[in-house]
């Protein structure tokens, strides 16, 4: 066996074989799959593509060898023979990154199916029922965990009583944190209190504008106090030095579990080489008088969760674990924003938020934060397009847009994350992404780092939602959605907003005492906010109407190449391109031409899917 390299893959490492070798057994099978399946010869040998999915290789024999198993979001070694190794891992042609199916399946029959055919079927292909949504909607899973379900799905796609089938695919998740800058360490969190500079550096070194922050320190003038010390907040993340002096305070961590292997307690720095949750937790919650950092929310608990997936069974098991824990926030500073397969949010991942935000907190909803990215898009992380989160972008600290921070009709807020870097705990075993000099000079920044980013302003805004709990904990998730919304401050040129939204920096920079002090009037009342559409006068009504409709699935005519943009009409503001054969959800169509997809605008004609 030829080893073409390895990969990290959710905490484990794979080893992955020549892709030739794979498709030499499997030539005949993958193109009875599917007649459209292609062949591009390249200097590695064939490769075989199945709808859209390019099969990058295959995993290798025991010893590092894995895929996720029924029973974990977590991998496993396999000591199998290698026959009956045949699972490929994938490679999207849009993104180029790696994906390996996990034997889920999302299932939609039609609604003449009846339940004998239904279950008929899932005996026919060895399916278990995982999840039944209701409506024929269920979630399935392979009985042999070493199928390959992309080309299950192309069989069941075939099938007459299937009006969609689609694979559950993991992969490695993008963490939004921006590389550190190198530059001499500044002694102040400025996104608590921003007097225009930071004392013993020159104002030259940097640019601050004061007054741009998230004002923390004049939330806790009005509570009163640095907030309730019986508010939860769940960081989903990876790497977390529970050690650290800003974490270690007495009953400050109150739960630590590792997500892929199902075990109590988080990886420390001999297992993991995974640093990025340790700034996201001080950020939220470091203790007071603990170290060199305090936390928006210091008196807050903190539950940290180490591991990521996109699998739909971490998003079951995320959510079942917040709701039976009572947690109150959880923040998110990582997704996915270049792929387009995961665009619109999957049905399934959408279930399980809805879950989590209307039936976690004793049916209140768990608060829910998620980073828009920074990958500098004109479209914001797929886990933030669900309209019950907080969508967080990040501002600077001279209150400007940084153009890293995604863009996105769903932005709700922005919060500070940068250009000039926060300031964060670090993991005892990662790199310092201090200025050395300044180090050297002072010792006591050598357990902190900057930290840039919307990973940043995520668990900053979860911190501010811990605030406004603290004022007022009779409070639903969608009612702290809207008073983060109507107490949010609006930077940047007025030209930026189109009514009250702003794509750039959503309904504005977070205010965190103004927010405090909405929650603790008993007298007002949250309504709905509806971000502006961005089109022309009448449509508006329109719009309105059509957003409670279901959105309509349609695929690009052959040979068209579409060009989708932010907002119609517009010249130059090209999000990305349409191929033929692209998926797309229609949400509503404009005139000459023009149709609205789900979170962008694009000028051509579409085949409806059946």
């Amino acid at each position: 066996m030829n080893t073409l390299k390895t990969v990290s893959y959710n905490g484990r490492t794979i080893e992955l074989i020549e892709a030739n070798e794979f498709y030499a057994r499997n030539q005949a099978s993958t193109r009875s799959l599917n007649e459209a399946s292609s062949k591009n010869l390249d200097g590695a040998g064939a490769v075989a593509t199945i709808g859209g999915l390019q099969i990058f290789s295959k995993t290798a024999q025991a010893k590092g060898g894995v895929v996720p198993t029924e029973s974990s979001v977590n991998t496993r070694s396999l000591d199998t023979p290698d026959d009956a190794l045949e699972v490929p891992i994938y490679r999207k042609a849009s993104s180029g990154k790696l994906f390996m199916p996990t034997g889920e399946i999302y299932l939609i029959f039609k609604s003449t199916a009846e339940k004998p055919a239904i279950e008929a079927l899932l005996n026919q292909y060895d399916l278990n029922l995982v999840k039944d949504y209701g409506n024929n909607r269920l979630v399935v899973a392979t009985k042999e965990k070493l199928v390959d379900t992309v080309s299950l799905v192309a069989k069941l796609t075939n099938e007459s009583i299937v009006a969609v089938a689609e694979p559950d695919l993991d992969g490695e998740a993008e963490l939004y944190e921006l590389p550190p800058l190198q530059v001499p360490l500044l002694g102040q969190q400025w996104h608590i209190e921003n007097n225009g500079d930071i004392p013993g550096e020159p104002t030259s070194v940097h640019e601050m504008r004061a007054g741009a922050d998230a004002r923390i320190k004049k939330a806790w003038e009005e509570l009163g106090n640095y907030g309730a010390d019986d508010i939860k907040i769940a960081v989903n993340d990876l790497g977390f030095d529970i050690a650290h002096p800003d974490l270690s305070e007495p009953n400050k961590v109150l739960h630590a579990f590792d997500m892929w292997m199902q075990t109590e307690g988080v990886p420390d720095g001999t297992t993991t080489t995974y640093t990025h949750g340790t700034p996201c937790a001080g950020i939220a919650a470091a203790g007071l008088n603990q170290g060199g950092t305090v936390g928006v929310a210091p008196n807050a608990k903190l539950m940290l969760l180490h591991g990521t997936s996109y699998a739909w069974q971490h998003f079951r098991l995320l959510v079942d674990y917040c709701i039976e824990r009572k947690v109150d926030i959880v923040s998110l500073s990582w997704g996915q924003t270049r792929d387009d397969d995961f665009y619109p949010l999957s049905d399934n991942v959408k279930f399980e938020l809805d879950r989590l935000t209307t039936e976690g907190r004793d049916g209140k909803g768990c608060i829910v934060l998620v980073a828009a990215g920074n990958e500098g898009m004109h479209r914001i992380n797929y886990l933030a397009t669900h309209p019950n989160v907080i969508a967080v972008g990040s501002s600077s600290s001279k209150d400007g847009h940084p153009q890293y921070s995604n863009r996105g009709k769903e932005l709700t807020v922005t919060a500070p994350g940068g250009d000039w870097p926060l300031l964060a705990p670090k993991a005892s075993w990662a790199t310092s992404h201090w200025f050395t000099p300044f180090v050297e000079r002072d010792s006591q920044f050598d357990n902190y780092t900057h930290f840039t980013g919307t990973s940043g302003a995520t668990p900053l805004v979860a911190g501010i939602c811990a605030l406004v709990l603290s004022a007022n904990k009779d409070l639903t998730a969608k009612e702290v959605k809207q008073i983060l919304i109507q107490s949010a401050d609006k930077i940047g040129d007025s030209s930026e907003y189109n009514g009250k939204h702003s794509t750039k920096f959503g309904f504005g920079r977070v205010n965190a005492a103004a927010a405090v002090k909405m929650a603790k009037d008993p007298t007002i009342v949250i309504d709905d906010v509806d971000v502006e559409d961005n089109n022309d006068g009448d449509n508006n009504q329109q719009g309105e109407n059509d957003a409670h409709k279901s959105l309509q699935k349609a695929v690009v005519r052959v040979g068209s190449r579409l060009n989708v943009r932010l907002e119609p009409n517009a010249q130059g503001d090209l999000s990305h391109q349409l191929k033929d054969g692209s998926v797309v959800w229609i949400k509503r169509r404009l005139e000459n031409g023009w149709v609205e997809l789900a979170t962008t605008y694009v000028h051509g004609d579409f085949v409806e899917k059946i």
